[in-house]
C-alpha cells in the first residue's frame, strides 16, 4: 500500500539529516519507519560513516527485505556494528507460489537464507506473516513448520486485509464480509472464509 501512496515514488531523508537526527535524540532506542531502511546501499554506507564519526551510540530497529539481506550481507553488518539489534522482515508466505502472488521480490529459499545470515550477525529477527481468509488446516500446518524450520523465535501473524486505497481492496470489494473499518485491523476476517469461522479463529 504505501508505494501507491507515495504516487510510486521512495521518500528519503539525506544520509547527513538522518545522522542530524540521530544525534538530537536522546532515547537509546530508534526505529527506522522506512519501508526498506537498506534499499540504497551508498545511503547507508554514508549513514553508518556519519553515526560513527559523531560518536552515536544507540539501539536500532528497521525494516528489510529478505532479498537486500542475501544481496548486501556485510552492509548488514555494518549497520549491525553499530547498533542494528532487531529488524522486521514480511515473510508472508511459506512457499514460492505464495509469494509470488504478494508480488514479493525474494523466494522461499533467500528467506531461508536471509534468516541464518541475521541470526548469524546477531540481529534478531520479527517476521511477519500474512494468513489469508482462504487457508486451510494444511495451509496452517505448512505455516507452522515453516516457522519452525527457520528457527524464527518471533514470529507474527497478520490476516490479509483488503484496506481502502489498495490494489486488493479494489479487487475484492465486492466480497467483503464487513463494512465496519474498525475491524479491519489485520486481526478479524474481512473476507469470506474457506474453513469454520471457529476453527479457522482457533487455528490463528
Amino acid at each position: 500500500a504505501l508505494w501507491k501512496m507515495a504516487g510510486g515514488r521512495y521518500l528519503v531523508h539525506g544520509a547527513e539529516r538522518v545522522v542530524s537526527e540521530l544525534k538530537s535524540i536522546r532515547e537509546p532506542f530508534v526505529f527506522f519507519a522506512d519501508a526498506d531502511t537498506f534499499i540504497n546501499p551508498r545511503r547507508v554506507d554514508e549513514i553508518v560513516k556519519g553515526v560513527r564519526a559523531e560518536g552515536i551510540r544507540k539501539s536500532y530497529r528497521m525494516f528489510v527485505n529478505a532479498h537486500t539481506v542475501v544481496k548486501y550481507p556485510e552492509m548488514m553488518a555494518n549497520f549491525a556494528s553499530i547498533g542494528l539489534e532487531e529488524v522486521v522482515v514480511g515473510y508472508e508466505a511459506v512457499d514460492d507460489a505464495g509469494l509470488k502472488a504478494f508480488n514479493k521480490n525474494t523466494s522461499a529459499d533467500e528467506n531461508r537464507i536471509a534468516t541464518s545470515l541475521l541470526y548469524d550477525m546477531g540481529i534478531h529477527v520479527r517476521a511477519y506473516f500474512l494468513v489469508k481468509c482462504d487457508f486451510t488446516p494444511i495451509d496452517f500446518q505448512k505455516l507452522a513448520h515453516y516457522v519452525e524450520e527457520l528457527g524464527l523465535v518471533t514470529p507474527f501473524y497478520t490476516l490479509e486485509t483488503p484496506f481502502p486505497g489498495t490494489e486488493l481492496y479494489d479487487r475484492e470489494r465486492g466480497r467483503l464480509t464487513t463494512q465496519n473499518y474498525e475491524e479491519f485491523d489485520l486481526l478479524h476476517p474481512t473476507m469470506p472464509l474457506a474453513m469454520d469461522p471457529g476453527d479457522f479463529l482457533a487455528e490463528y
